[in-house]
């Protein structure tokens, strides 16, 4: 058996813990505090996937995609690294059933959403065809609400928070200046929905 004993090196020779089951006890700090009157490294992110990138074009996906699929999508930025913590999904009709997508029959094509690294595609929800499987398909079983009289209209919304922290402990990384992106495909005729759109946040990670 060695003895040893760790001491912090910045200056306050404080020792390492070890808690009552006998595990070493580690605080997390931030390494690149920024000076005052600087810019963070790291900072707050949230965006929509756009018809021509993220918030950019039409945020609203209830779309005929029926005879041509159509992409919304947010790809990465050259300056700095998207780190993606949650999709939220909303979808918005004058009723939501989950055998249906939203108050539409099912879908014969289904929703996608995916990601695309180094050239190669991960689906994330696979051709869901009810918002029951958009859920499903998700596994995020508990993270979902259904209001009613959401808006002005008397329109249900279905809003699904995504936390994809479960597989990826750090989030999901778009790395800056890649061919990367995040992309939702519609392959169906959604016109009869009132909204249906997926914000992605995280935080914005400068070099």
């Amino acid at each position: 058996m060695i003895q040893s004993e760790i001491k912090d090196g910045g200056g306050t020779d404080r020792s390492a813990t070890v808690t009552t089951h006998n595990a070493l006890e580690v605080a997390l700090e931030i390494p690149d505090v920024p000076e005052i009157g600087t810019k963070n490294r790291l900072q707050f992110n949230t965006v929509y996937l756009g018809s021509e990138g993220g918030d950019a074009g039409a945020i609203n996906m209830a779309v005929d995609g029926s005879v041509t699929p159509q992409e919304f999508y947010y790809s990465s930025q050259q300056d700095y690294d998207v780190l993606i913590d949650r999709f939220i999904i909303v979808l918005v009709d004058g009723s939501v059933a989950y055998n249906k997508f939203g108050a539409v029959a099912a879908l014969p094509n289904g929703f996608r959403l995916s990601v695309i690294e180094a050239n190669q595609e991960t689906v994330i929800i696979d051709d869901a065809s009810t918002t029951g499987e958009l859920v499903a398909l998700t596994g995020a079983i508990s993270e979902h609400d259904i209001l009613g009289n959401y808006n002005a209209g008397n329109d249900d919304a279905f809003i699904l928070n995504y936390s994809i922290n479960g597989p990826l402990s750090n989030g999901l990384r778009i790395g800056r200046g890649t061919q990367d992106r995040i992309v939702a495909t519609v392959k169906d005729d959604l016109t009869e929905l009132v909204t249906f759109n997926i914000r992605a946040v995280g935080a914005r990670h400068y070099p």
